[in-house]
């Protein structure tokens, strides 16, 4: 058996292998719980965030991914520990929403924007299941507050359950 020249979750392997509209169709249907068919097509997009400002935060995401129906999906893979992961998951999906309106428009112009965060270390030391989905949910009813952002966490040190 021929071993591995770089494992998939280095960050350059990673986009190589999103570059590739099969192999991101499947990885977006498994994590997103859609079947393959429906993304009829799936395109690469600039990862960089706009900055207006010269001192506006610079954010270069790894994989960033717009659908026919105009949702917009950030795919980061990390490996080193990141106390604040959330923080920085929330800011660049915060950044790609905004980007999506300008001066004079109606907010519905704006269309989902979804998370998917692949850390290679634990984020949630309570629980064992590797995989979390997160909605703005109204905190005791449950209720859905909008559907616009969407958080999905796969941690890679967690063994998967059988």
């Amino acid at each position: 058996m021929t071993e591995f020249i770089m494992k998939p979750k280095i960050d350059f392997a990673f986009k190589e292998i999103m570059e590739n509209e099969n192999a991101r169709t499947g990885f977006l249907a498994a994590v997103l719980g859609l079947h393959p068919e429906d993304i009829k097509t799936s395109h690469i997009m600039n990862s960089h965030l706009r900055k207006t400002h010269e001192e506006d935060k610079l954010g270069i995401l790894d994989v960033r991914v717009l659908l026919n129906d105009d949702t917009q999906i950030d795919t980061e893979i990390q490996l080193s520990e990141l106390k604040i992961w959330a923080d920085r998951a929330l800011f660049y999906i915060s950044k790609m929403y905004t980007e999506q309106i300008e001066k004079g428009q109606k907010y519905d112009v704006l269309k989902k924007c979804v998370s998917i965060s692949i850390p290679d270390f634990i984020l949630f030391e309570d629980y064992t299941e590797f995989y979390s989905r997160f909605h703005i949910r109204e905190d005791t009813r449950h209720f859905m507050y909008t559907d616009k952002m969407e958080f999905h966490v796969i941690e890679l040190p967690k063994p998967e359950r059988v």
